[in-house]
C-alpha cells in the first residue's frame, strides 16, 4: 500500500496548495486540517482528510489526532490484507477443485489409519 504520512496542513499557510500540486500517488495518506473561521478544504483532497481543527488547538489534541490518523491508515492496511487473504482460498479451491477433476477418484491414493 505505501509508507503511511499523515500531514498536517495549515489553511493560512497555503499547504492545501502545496499539498494539492505534491499529494503522493499511493492510498495511504490523510490530512488533518487547521483552519480560521469557516475555511474548507479543497473539495479534490476532501476525501483525504482524517480531522479539522482549529487552528489553535491544543498541542495534545493534535497530538492525539495523528495517532489516531496513523491508527486508522494500518486498520485500512489490515482491512486491505485480510480482503486479500480472503480472497486467496477461494482461488486455491477452485483450482484444487479442476485438479482433483483430472484423475478418476481410483488414481488417487487414500491412507488409513487405525
Amino acid at each position: 500500500m505505501g509508507v503511511a504520512r499523515v500531514f498536517v496542513a495549515d489553511a493560512a499557510e497555503d499547504d492545501f496548495f502545496r499539498l494539492e500540486k505534491s499529494a503522493p500517488k499511493s492510498d495511504a495518506w490523510r490530512i488533518i486540517c487547521l483552519l480560521d473561521g469557516e475555511a474548507r478544504p479543497p473539495a479534490k483532497l476532501k476525501s483525504r482528510v482524517f480531522a479539522v481543527l482549529p487552528r489553535d488547538v491544543p498541542c495534545q489534541v493534535l497530538e492525539k489526532t495523528v495517532e489516531k490518523a496513523f491508527e486508522s491508515l494500518r486498520a485500512q492496511e489490515e482491512q486491505h490484507h485480510t480482503r486479500q487473504e480472503l480472497r486467496r482460498p477461494y482461488r486455491i479451491s477452485r483450482r484444487s477443485t479442476k485438479l482433483a477433476w483430472r484423475f478418476p477418484p481410483s488414481a488417487i491414493p487414500i491412507r488409513c489409519w487405525s
